[in-house]
């Protein structure tokens, strides 16, 4: 009970080596965990960091998961509001959270808890997500040009 620390490792399965890798962990809104590597190689596991959570009565709040890396010449993540439980039988157990990433997804292996996976997408993939999404919601309307006169002009 109360506030707990967890080792997380990445393991590369993605068949090449990544660079420039970026890691968070965000408990609920007041804390977070940030990681880098410089490299990982294909098939290698590295501390990236490590997760701070709480658990026991009233506390138990949401783990956020956050990675980017390149890999040959494009910028790899997943949505920034992909969660996967951290419990009170991950901080009895003490072993680390494994984050592995394949071509495809990042894994979240709890030591205890059940694992969860995220798709991960390049960045001009994602960009083009993004974009669809707002205009199946209405936020944007892609048949009409931006219209000058209804942008915000600042106050100075």
């Amino acid at each position: 009970m109360g506030k707990n620390h967890a080792e997380v490792k990445l393991t590369n399965q993605t068949g090449e080596p990544i660079t420039n890798v970026s890691y968070m962990h965000r408990y609920d809104h007041d804390v977070k965990n940030l990681g880098s590597l410089t490299v990982l190689e294909a098939g290698a596991t590295a501390k990236i960091g490590i997760a701070t959570y709480w658990t026991g009565f009233g506390r138990t709040g949401l783990d956020f998961w956050w990675i980017q890396f390149e890999r040959g010449d494009s910028v790899y993540t997943c949505k920034d509001d992909f969660y996967c439980y951290l419990t009170a039988g991950d901080a009895k157990n003490g072993g680390p959270v494994i984050l592995m990433v394949t071509s495809s997804n990042m894994n979240v292996a709890p030591p205890v808890s059940s694992a969860c996976s995220v798709k991960l997408h390049s960045l001009p993939v994602l960009l083009d997500l993004i974009t669809e999404e707002h205009v199946r919601s209405g936020i944007v309307d892609e048949d009409q040009p931006e219209d000058p006169s209804k942008k915000c002009s600042s106050i100075e």
